[in-house]
């Protein structure tokens, strides 16, 4: 108890003098002992807290101070060594954190304009001033209230200030953060140059697919994909780990945005990858949506392509929701060569032909097959339902097929 509380006691009095604290050992914040409690009464603490408050750095000490379990046995000194202390900051130095205070207060937009009407400052003079502790503007542009503030400041940066705002931001905690992914679209958004957006790439190149697959991180990956006009970089990591980005309850709509945005080589190459796991994307809950897209957008022979992929392996696709739904829409999508090809797959056996009437999704696109097929297929499909009538009428999902031919 004795050597903690001489630590703690060193600790506290080189984070305040601005001394380099080894970070092989944990800091007072680490410590399981050490909790940030609502401030205790204290008067030393009290008056601590107002000759310091002007930095979030004493501030916090303080209330550190007033949560330890040590603080009668501590405060006395530590009160004493800091406020003989003659390093004092000077009031320029302080703005940075008076500004990093106002910033992450409940109303942090109404704060930052009052702030600046007192001190007749602007946005960009703002700016400046937080410049000057780089180190507190990732504090502010992750925090819940202070996400706003950042989002402001750094629209009415100049170009020169957003690099050095975005320089001394972490993109990746950034991203994945609830309240920090905001502040990155902003940047993103605002990347009005080729050294931000140079900066933006050089930060988040081989995290794309880790960012994709993150609920917030995505966000800021769709940013980028509307913003950028070099999209290569996110198009090559995409393609390294397509079926898993493909498969992803994010990753499928952020690879549609990218097949909207590429252009026409990039994309050739990019469906040629998809082209290669097209049966797994059917399949999948997510990936038959980036299959369905692709339809949408694709005609005459490469879309045809793209559905011969599933050709031969129907009977079994139409038996799952993800895939029924794929190949219903290539009997209404497809070629006519490709249409009769799926058709006589599917019409191969009268045993299929059951399986599909009597199966739960399979049955929507037995539907579909006899709205579309010729007269003698009509006629083929009518004679084996007829013939095993009494097994049919016992489904629950064929009633609309039998009813045709009752």
């Amino acid at each position: 108890t004795l050597n903690f509380k001489m630590q703690l006691h060193e600790r506290l009095e080189m984070q305040a003098f601005g001394e380099q604290i080894d970070n092989r050992n944990p800091t007072p914040k680490d410590s399981p002992f050490i909790f940030y409690l609502p401030p205790q009464e204290c008067s030393k603490c009290s008056v601590l807290s107002d000759e310091f408050a002007s930095t979030l750095k004493e501030q916090s000490l303080v209330n550190i101070l007033k949560s330890t379990p040590f603080h009668d046995a501590i405060c006395q000194d530590f009160f004493e060594d800091v406020s003989n202390n003659t390093r004092q900051p000077t009031p320029e130095s302080q703005i940075p954190f008076k500004i990093l205070q106002v910033c992450n207060q409940m109303n942090p937009l109404f704060g930052l304009g009052q702030y600046e009407n007192q001190h007749g400052l602007n946005d960009q003079q703002v700016v400046d001033y937080l410049l000057l502790e780089p180190h507190l503007i990732q504090d502010i542009a992750i925090h819940p209230q202070g996400n706003f503030a950042f989002q402001k400041l750094y629209q009415s940066a100049s170009t020169e200030q957003k690099l050095k705002l975005a320089q001394s931001c972490h993109f990746i905690s950034l991203s994945q953060s609830q309240h920090g992914t905001r502040s990155l679209q902003k940047i993103i958004l605002q990347s009005d140059s080729f050294l931000l957006q140079e900066h933006i790439k050089e930060q988040l190149q081989s995290n794309i697919v880790e960012l994709i697959t993150n609920q917030h991180g995505n966000h800021c990956i769709q940013k980028i994909i509307e913003v950028f006009s070099d999209l290569d970089f996110v198009q090559q990591e995409i393609t390294e780990d397509i079926q898993k980005v493909c498969c992803h309850q994010h990753g499928c709509c952020v690879v549609q945005k990218l097949i909207d945005k590429l252009k026409p080589n990039q994309l050739n190459e990019f469906l040629l990858a998809l082209q290669q796991i097209a049966f797994e994307l059917v399949k999948d809950q997510f990936g038959n949506y980036v299959f369905q897209f692709i339809m949408e957008k694709l005609q005459g022979d490469k879309l045809d392509q793209f559905i011969q992929q599933l050709i031969g392996r129907e009977v079994e696709l139409t038996k799952m929701k993800s895939s029924s739904h794929v190949i219903e829409k290539c009997l209404q999508k497809g070629s006519q060569s490709i249409k009769s090809s799926m058709i006589k797959n599917l019409c191969a056996e009268p045993r299929k032909i059951l399986e599909m009437s009597c199966d739960r999704f399979g049955n929507y696109v037995m539907q579909r097959v006899l709205q579309i097929c010729d007269d003698k297929t009509f006629e083929y499909i009518g004679k084996i339902i007829k013939a095993n009538y009494s097994q049919i009428e016992q489904s629950p999902f064929s009633k609309q097929i039998y009813e045709q031919f009752a």
